[in-house]
């Protein structure tokens, strides 16, 4: 029986992003930090170990550097994005609300 293996992306940095005052939708632009690089990675090796043989990414940036950085570990070609595959859907106001945005 086929297993899946689900993986959420490397810790992002939101320096630049913060830096650009960048809200809503653009924070998902947001690369890796080199710990998330290195969470990546280390994720990838344990897939290798497995033996996973598929891997299916969402297009969200962080999302595609971290299955970028698993495919280079386990040697699997990255050929799936799936344009559905996130955690939300922005509302026509192009904002969201994070637990970080609501007051206290």
């Amino acid at each position: 029986m086929p297993r899946v293996f689900l993986v959420r992306h490397g810790e992002p940095g939101h320096p630049q992003i913060d830096a650009e005052g960048w809200w809503g939708p653009a924070r998902d632009w947001a690369p890796l930090t080199d710990k998330g690089i290195e969470q990546a990675k280390a994720v990838g090796r344990e897939l290798r170990r497995v033996g996973a043989h598929r891997i299916v990414a969402s297009p969200m940036t962080r999302a595609l550097q971290t299955a970028s950085l698993i495919a280079a570990e386990t040697r699997i070609p990255l050929t799936a994005v799936e344009i559905d595959l996130r955690e939300w859907l922005v509302d026509s106001t192009l904002s969201w609300r994070g637990l970080s945005d609501v007051d206290a």
